[in-house]
């Protein structure tokens, strides 16, 4: 009985040495990193401050580190200098950008551009979260990015932003009267209670890779990840398309949070909506109507793409996905260009 249970002892010490031994290989390597991400019970899904991040998919290639505040890229605090323009740029994850370094970001071209137009300092905030939809990108406005205190706020909003489509649990918004309040209802919901469960797990890159291959298992992409550039030679025609689910709802959300994003206008903020593709419905009458400033990044991005989607295009991988290093080019100098145009007239420089 010894005998067995010292050898048992001894295989669970070499099981523990294996784990710790691959749990170093794997964040050393950074072949697979702790999840950057965590269920907030603020915010729900939301960065991790101060962790570093990985990220390698069918388009580009990114790493970096979720600074000590929540954010990627540059730590600016709160507190600002008068003298500093800071401009905060708030959706999902086009411009969260997880797939490139910040370098290649247009958050870095907009910061640097615009600081040698005005001669002054320029503080670009990256408050991008993958898989925000409209309501999430506001409830953020609203409880973390005009804390910061920024000069300017960009909403890039995209169709898809109007529905709500996979949303991870978090805070939503219903309207009471003429008002918007937030709600947290998902604390409640089996799957907030799911994650926070499996939070440790996602706290280690075993466990986050282990998560990540489940995931790619359970959404069918299992072929796309083993087969990787000779995917389309065994699946030619196999283009997965996204069902958007709408509901009664959301117009009246969305128009009272485009109502409330013109009053949130004032001396020392403005927002500016950044339109990244047509919007559905009567979007832009409504957008229109309510005379919101708008930056049409559409229109722009068309005139220099030369064929189908090719600014989202990745040669690389021979995928479409988001904007590629000539997009992010473009939209970090003509926002600057916007930006410097807007202050130009506004302060009569």
């Amino acid at each position: 009985m010894r005998f067995l249970i010292k050898n048992i002892l001894k295989t669970l010490l070499f099981l523990c040495i294996i784990i710790i031994f691959f749990e170093g290989f794997l964040r050393l390597t950074e072949i697979s990193l702790p999840s950057y991400v965590y269920d907030s019970p603020d915010f729900g899904r939301i960065q991790k401050p101060g962790v570093n991040y990985f990220d390698i998919n069918n388009e580009g290639f990114g790493m970096g580190t979720v600074n000590k505040y929540g954010y990627i890229g540059p730590a600016y605090s709160k507190d600002k200098d008068e003298n500093t323009l800071r401009i905060a740029l708030v959706g999902d994850s086009y411009v969260e950008g997880s797939y490139l370094f910040d370098r290649q970001h247009f958050r870095y071209i907009l910061e640097h551009r615009l600081s040698n137009l005005l001669q002054k300092k320029v503080e670009v905030l990256n408050f991008g979260v993958g898989g925000y939809n409209l309501r999430d990108i506001y409830i953020d406005l609203r409880k973390r990015v005009l804390k910061y205190k920024p000069n300017i706020v960009l909403v890039f909003i995209r169709s898809g932003n109007f529905y709500q489509k996979d949303k991870n649990p978090g805070p939503d918004l219903k309207l009471e009267g003429d008002s918007l309040k937030i709600t947290y209802n998902y604390k409640n919901t089996e799957q907030y209670k799911l994650r926070k469960k499996f939070q440790l797990i996602r706290d280690y890159s075993i466990g986050n890779l282990i998560k990540e291959s489940y995931e790619e298992y359970y959404r069918k992409n299992y072929e796309k990840t083993l087969f990787d550039k000779f995917y389309k030679l065994f699946y030619p025609n196999n283009k997965k398309k996204k069902k958007i689910i709408t509901t009664d709802g959301d117009y009246g959300i969305n128009r009272a949070i485009l109502e409330n994003m013109k009053e949130y206008n004032n001396t020392s903020t403005k927002i500016f909506i950044v339109k990244s593709t047509d919007f559905p419905g009567d979007y832009d009458n409504l957008v229109s109507k309510l005379q919101l400033s708008i930056i049409n990044l559409d229109s722009v991005l068309s005139k220099y793409a030369k064929g189908t989607d090719v600014l989202h295009y990745w040669k690389a991988t021979n995928e479409d996905g988001h904007w590629n290093y000539k997009a992010q080019n473009i939209i970090g100098n003509y926002l600057a260009d916007s930006m410097y145009s807007y202050l130009y007239k506004k302060d009569g420089i």
